[in-house]
């Protein structure tokens, strides 16, 4: 484990799958640092670049990257809560905000909306064996289209 040099207050947190997350202090103010042994090269340097181009419409609030290292990312704090209905509707425009910047910077291609079963099928496939009930009925609906 990596963390910030400067690092004070450390407190392991919950946060993701693969990363060991903490709490800390990094020049008096409150910081979210994921880090762990076997990232790969680049690995964070891209996640980073990713949340500053989640960033740029500026509809959606993003954690600001604080410190970035090849052991570690350390990100702006935000404090956990819960949206009240204005929040989820904010929240719900800045997400098709964010969305509709991606379609203009890349465009899906002609006939993407009658493909969207067809990328569903092998997760609803999954999903089916897993977990049975109605996932089964929603693969043998998608998998007929293409039949």
């Amino acid at each position: 484990m990596t963390l910030p040099a400067g690092a004070r207050e450390v407190t392991r947190v919950g946060g993701g799958n693969i990363n060991e997350a903490f709490s800390v202090t990094l020049d008096g103010a409150r910081a979210f640092v994921k880090t762990r042994a076997e990232a790969a090269p680049g690995e964070y340097a891209a996640e980073a670049t990713g949340l500053q181009w989640l960033a740029e419409p500026g509809v959606l609030r993003t954690p600001r990257v604080l410190e970035l290292d090849e052991h570690y990312l350390a990100l702006e704090w935000i404090p956990g809560g819960s949206l009240d209905d204005a929040g989820a509707e904010e929240l719900g425009r800045g997400l098709a905000a964010t969305h509709a910047a991606y379609e203009e910077l890349a465009p899906l291609a002609d006939g993407w909306r009658e493909r969207v079963e067809l990328y569903q099928l092998l997760p609803l496939l999954v999903h089916a064996l897993l977990f049975g009930g109605s996932y089964a009925g929603a693969a043998e609906r998608a998998a007929r289209r293409y039949a």
